[in-house]
């Protein structure tokens, strides 16, 4: 070995051994400091501070990180700091080498001379050969010296069992260990958690309470709602939830009472922690699956001439909530390329219902793909947004005919609007405004800015279609003063629609002016009757989704008023368009056309009837006798009579209403329903149900006591479904006076004395039952109660009477008069020629009927309202035994 290489290998084993004693002098002089850092954090792995009250647990805390960083300052300021000497000693030591060995390399000759140099030549091959075989050794700690009683093992041994102890929170608690849990410090109080577990409704679980298993893994179900209230804290508590790549955080706010509260919805595995500085708690939530519904057709789709029919069924786990028929054209125009399919609801199946079917009737006529070729699937969706598609069958939709030009010229129109649904143009970078100074009394300058549509004229960003329908509306309604239109409302919808269709900003905004289009082609087809036809169709149907979910009989009740009403007038709709259009009987019967005659009276009886059985707890027969009233009323077409003298005579009345039948009919069925709300009130109970029954309680034995007219004071249905005083009934007796004077001036015009002089009796007897009613007296009130309605009665027949002379006055022969509904009038006589005398089979089914209605009349198990009610449609054929 050379001797530079030799002295260059003696410098690196110096080095090396004063590293070793660098780290050596490092560790002892850290080892009391990691000695008790490794106690310590053995201390919290085991969970022992949260034995402890906070603020001790937290002084702990800071108490032994400081003494921990005490012991690290005392000892690197006492550590060794070993220079060059002592490494060459120690190298020295540790390699037995002489130390004359590092002197003998770093020599030189003092002289030149032959026997000087051999002599250096010969010393520095001795110290070459000693420097080669020196080696470095490797740090030894001494840590036996510091610790003689072995204490290392027992703390090596409790942080070890700390490990195991805190199993998935080893780093939370780490993290707790080196940072003291301010929240005592800042006035936090010890905590109070409570928490709990509310399943979404449709799944039908109970609630979970989960304060007393923090830490705990929970099984849930698919979507649940998590509360969390905390009491103590002087700050905001926060819920983390993390569930791999999805997180979410929420800040607890204070509620009332001083807890901070919190709500989270959960719906995928994953881990709550609620942290206030350090974890207070947590959960590992594991929330069940929630499988995908499922739906399909039962029966292909056929078109039936308006109606699209057809068989379904769906399932679902947990419960359906929707379920809808999904339509997507099967070769789109250019228009719908690329266009979202259109869902139409379906009805039949009760919301979270988990399986079930029908058969389904829709009318699709206003459908934005009437006409079309389309695919359509029955598609379920559950209430956690999952939705079961069903296999595809292929129909053609049926579209609406119309024969008015106005009516097919805005249908036209509707559809290219429809089969449109490209995007529009996008919008210019710069919109024109209008900009104005508004300064107010005592105010400063304020700018105000109207945007126009100068610079951003809309219609023309939109498709070809939009702005071809937009030019035809125009042209359409262009010259309004030629008398085209006869109908105001049909011009007045047209300009509409072109209005919406200029401001249009895209494509989801074209629904507005379809929806006016439909509405203007009914107007300028059907008239006036269209608007009542339509609300008669929506109180059909929420009458019918009422009856089919089990909503509350209040619910029932109301909705039930609704659609007598609307059927009211629909029905008066449809009459006066037979006034303006002059169409009788005998026009129909020339046409070919066979009617079945029908009244209002009847109508709204059906209807009644309908409320009767929802009412009785009868919810299946009530829907499918509201089914038979909407077929009745979808067909329904008002003729008027051509009596004698129709037209001949200055249009002198020849009905009921024009002697006053109607009014005095609607008088004796408030009556009846005032009489029974008496009754019960003076028997201590109200019929709930009085007030919606007395329709029923109008039809005396003659028949001709049921009518209803919601329309006049003291009718039937005043009483709101409860129990009254009986100032309330009193008032009602004075309306039901009231009306019967009107009645009573219309009888003397007509010159009924007789049936004058039986109204004012039965005024004077309202009269008492008034008195006694302010009075309190129930009893006195009847009585004089039951004395008007006969008075009612006698007028009635004294009406009737007049009627009968009346008619045969003007007609000899006996043919009668008509009402105007093409019927024979109440008291007009035929010749008999169209009686039919029932046989024997009708006559023992008419008894069976009887008995029938008299054991169900006296079942204990019926309710007092259906009872009742049998009661009096007994009282009706107690004469035909």
């Amino acid at each position: 070995m050379k001797h530079q290489d030799a002295l260059a290998h003696l410098n690196r084993e110096i080095a090396r051994t004063r590293v070793a004693m660098l780290k050596e002098a490092w560790v002892l002089a850290c080892a009391p400091a990691i000695f008790a850092l490794g106690a310590w954090l053995a201390v919290n792995l085991l969970g022992l501070p949260d034995l402890l009250a906070p603020m001790v647990a937290s002084l702990l805390a800071i108490a032994a990180l400081g003494g921990i960083g005490s012991l690290l300052f005392r000892g690197m300021v006492k550590r060794a700091r070993p220079g060059l000497r002592e490494a060459r000693l120690r190298l020295a030591r540790e390699a037995q080498l002489e130390m004359g060995v590092f002197e003998a390399l770093e020599d030189h000759p003092s002289r030149l001379d032959p026997a000087g140099v051999a002599l250096w030549q010969r010393a520095q091959a001795g110290a070459q050969a000693a420097a080669k075989a020196v080696q470095a050794r490797r740090p030894h700690y001494d840590v036996q010296r510091l610790d003689r009683l072995g204490l290392r093992y027992v703390v090596l041994l409790a942080f070890c069992l700390g490990l195991v102890a805190a199993g998935p929170r080893i780093g939370q608690r780490l993290f707790e260990a080196m940072l003291p849990d301010p929240g005592p410090l800042l006035g936090d109080r010890a905590l109070t958690i409570e928490a709990w577990a509310v399943p979404a409704p449709y799944t039908g679980a109970a609630p979970i309470a989960m304060s007393e298993r923090i830490g705990n893994s929970l099984a849930l179900a698919p979507k649940a709602e998590i509360t969390v209230r905390v009491a103590g804290p002087r700050g905001a508590p926060v819920l983390h939830f993390d569930a791999g790549r999805f997180s979410q955080t929420l800040k607890l706010k204070r509620a009332a009472d001083g807890a901070y509260e919190g709500r989270i919805t959960i719906a995928r595995r994953g881990v709550l922690r609620l942290v206030r500085f350090h974890e207070k708690a947590r959960w590992r939530l594991a929330p069940k699956r929630d499988l995908a519904p499922a739906a399909r057709f039962e029966s292909e789709p056929v078109v039936e001439g308006d109606q699209l029919r057809f068989g379904w069924s769906a399932s679902d786990d947990y419960g359906v909530e929707a379920l809808v028929l999904r339509l997507t054209p099967k070769e789109p125009p250019p228009g719908l390329v690329g266009a979202a399919p259109v869902d139409v609801p379906l009805e039949g199946l009760p919301s979270g219902a988990k399986q079930g079917g029908g058969v389904a009737e829709l009318s699709l006529l206003s459908h934005p793909y009437a006409g079309l070729e389309v695919l359509a699937r029955v598609v379920a969706i559950d209430a956690f947004g999952q939705e079961g598609v069903g296999p595809v069958a292929q129909i053609k939709l049926p579209q609406p005919i119309f024969l008015q030009p106005l009516a097919r010229a805005a249908m036209e129109i509707r559809k290219e609007i429809l089969l449109e649904r490209r995007a529009f143009a996008p919008a210019p970078a710069a919109i024109a405004f209008a900009r104005f100074i508004v300064r107010g009394p005592g105010q400063a300058a304020e700018e105000v800015f109207v945007y126009t549509d100068d610079a951003d004229p809309r219609i023309e960003r939109a498709p070809p279609a939009i702005r071809a329908a937009a030019r035809k509306l125009d042209a359409l309604t262009a010259a309004p003063q030629d008398g085209y239109f006869r109908d105001f409302a049909v011009y007045a919808g047209l300009r509409g629609a072109a209005g919406l269709l200029a401001v249009t900003r895209e494509t989801d905004d074209l629904a507005a002016p379809a929806q006016v289009l439909w509405d203007v082609a009914m107007r300028a087809e059907y008239g006036d009757s269209a608007d009542a036809r339509r609300a008669l169709d929506e109180a059909q149907k929420a009458l019918a989704e009422a009856l089919r979910s089990g909503a509350s009989q209040e619910e029932i009740a109301a909705l039930s008023r609704k659609l007598q009403e609307a059927a009211r007038k629909y029905v008066e709709a449809l009459r006066q368009e037979a006034l303006r259009e002059n169409r009788t009987a005998e026009s129909q019967e020339n046409q070919g056309q066979q009617q079945t005659s029908v009244t209002r009276d009847e109508i709204q009886e059906l209807l009644k009837e309908v409320q009767r059985l929802s009412e009785a707890g009868k919810k299946e027969e009530a829907a499918a006798l509201l089914d038979k009233v909407t077929s009745l009323l979808a067909n329904l077409q008002v003729q008027l009579s051509q009596g004698p003298g129709d037209g001949q005579d200055g249009g002198e009345g020849k009905t009921e209403k024009d002697f006053g039948l109607d009014a005095l009919s609607d008088a004796i069925g408030g009556q009846r329903a005032l009489n029974d709300d008496t009754r019960a009130a003076g028997a201590g109970q109200g019929d709930p149900k009085s007030g919606q029954q007395s329709g029923e309680s109008g039809e005396g034995k003659d028949g001709k006591d049921g009518k209803d007219d919601t329309s006049g004071e003291g009718a039937p249905g005043q009483s709101a479904g409860k129990p009254q005083s009986a100032q309330a009934l009193a008032d009602r007796q004075k309306a039901l006076q009231r009306a019967l004077e009107a009645a009573k001036s219309r009888a003397e015009g007509k010159g009924a004395s007789d049936a004058s002089g039986r109204l004012g009796e039965a005024g004077k007897a309202m009269a008492q039952a008034e008195e006694a009613l302010r009075r309190g007296d129930f009893a006195g009130a009847q009585r004089a109660q039951e004395g008007a309605l006969g008075g009612l009665r006698a007028a009635a027949e004294e009406l009737a009477k007049a009627l009968r002379s009346k008619a045969e006055a003007k007609d000899p022969n006996g043919r009668g008069v008509r009402d105007p509904l093409g019927r024979d009038a109440a008291g007009s006589v035929g010749d008999g020629d169209a009686t039919k005398v029932p046989v024997e089979r009708e006559l023992q089914r008419s008894r069976e009927i009887l008995q029938d209605l008299r054991k169900r009349a006296s079942d204990p198990e019926a309710s007092e309202t259906e009872r009742a009610y049998l009661r009096r449609l007994l009282d009706q054929f107690h004469d035909s035994e």
